[in-house]
């Protein structure tokens, strides 16, 4: 399920900032429609400035499914909890990996 996302990005400073949109989809959606397969030999690599979380909510039926053998990921956790309402979001991803990684 793909969808657009308008997206914000500081360039430097304060001053110089990128807007436009992007298309995104899930993990899971992406191994359904086969357009990525994952075994257990599968490395995932998350870097998504703060939204590290919703990569792992949406992979949560692939990485249950066929766990991959490593789960490398940044971890900004003022920017993770930026990006999402809940308050200790930063703190859950670090459960996400646990139960996941």
């Amino acid at each position: 399920k793909k969808r657009e996302k308008n997206y914000r990005q500081q360039l430097d400073s304060k001053t110089h900032v990128r807007v436009g949109t992007m298309q995104i989809t899930t993990l899971d959606s992406l191994v359904e429609t086969g357009q990525i397969v994952f075994s257990e030999n599968t490395v995932v690599k998350i870097d998504v400035e703060g939204f590290e979380p919703s990569v792992m909510y949406g992979g949560e039926k692939t990485l249950t499914t066929t766990p991959p053998r490593v789960i490398l990921s940044e971890f900004y956790p003022v920017m993770i909890n930026r990006h999402h309402s809940r308050r200790n979001m930063a703190y859950v991803y670090l459960l996400l990996m646990r139960k996941f990684g």
